[in-house]
């Protein structure tokens, strides 16, 4: 994919009254709109979609468009406003306006990375890490299932959208599949197709970006970020992090900040 250059991006954890529209002439630019907590709905040239964890869209110049959430589940939005060197791939009518990420967390990854490159003035590694969102996007599984795998999926995405929104660090899958009415195997290879990585994997992930998000935003102790997570043990967490990202949550926590 060609050269994209960013002209505005940012993270917004939406207010209970926030609501959203540009008018009908829309924004001059694209906007890759992604959420990644709560629950609401957008309409896109009067066509209206639900949108929740995982829900992503790419928004095209031009076109009037208006968002909305629920206030008891307020959205966290990340979008990037942006220009291609050439329109064609997104304007094309087999380009895809709207997906659901199969990893949300690996996504989130791919933008946590741009954002903080554009924080930091270096528009061009900014640009790399949003060419790999948008080819992660492109890639995306959008096909329309079966009636029992639409019912599996949503119910992965429940899961996930409460493990994120609810905190369930430690829920165990076999409470899950006991929930949901399905066995612990079938559910575990359920997950691991819709999302395309084990569960337990996606939990460590999601305590992961979690963690970051505290560390980046708080002044929270290391022990106390550990124990809203549900680690038992502040080394364990410690170790982890350190095994996931790199540095230690100290040396993350300095290196984002400074």
């Amino acid at each position: 994919m060609d050269k994209l250059c960013i002209n505005s991006c940012g993270i917004s954890d939406c207010l209970p009254d926030w609501s959203w529209t540009t008018g009908e002439g829309g924004f001059p630019d694209f906007d890759l709109w992604c959420v990644f907590r709560g629950r609401g709905g957008i309409s896109v040239a009067g066509e209206t979609y639900d949108v929740s964890a995982g829900s992503c869209f790419l928004l095209p110049p031009e076109t009037a468009i208006t968002a909305w959430h629920d206030r008891n589940d307020p959205l966290l939005v990340i979008n990037v406003h942006f220009d291609p060197m050439d329109r064609t791939p997104f304007l094309r009518s087999s380009a895809p306006r709207h997906r659901r990420m199969r990893d949300p967390a690996f996504f989130r990854e791919l933008l946590d990375r741009m954002l903080f490159s554009y924080y930091r003035n270096d528009a061009g590694r900014a640009e790399i890490w949003l060419s790999a969102a948008t080819a992660e996007f492109f890639a995306s599984d959008d096909s329309v299932p079966r009636a029992a795998e639409r019912r599996g999926r949503s119910v992965v995405y429940k899961i996930c959208d409460d493990i994120v929104a609810s905190s369930l660090y430690n829920a165990r899958l076999s409470d899950l599949a006991k929930k949901y009415g399905y066995s612990p195997t079938y559910l575990g290879k359920l997950f691991h197709v819709t999302i395309g990585m084990e569960y337990e994997k996606y939990l460590i992930n999601a305590r992961i970006n979690e963690a970051k998000t505290l560390l980046r935003s708080s002044d929270f102790p290391i022990a106390r970020v550990s124990d809203m997570l549900g680690y038992c043990d502040v080394c364990f967490f410690i170790k982890q992090f350190t095994k996931y990202v790199g540095v230690t949550p100290g040396k993350y926590r300095y290196t984002v900040t400074v």
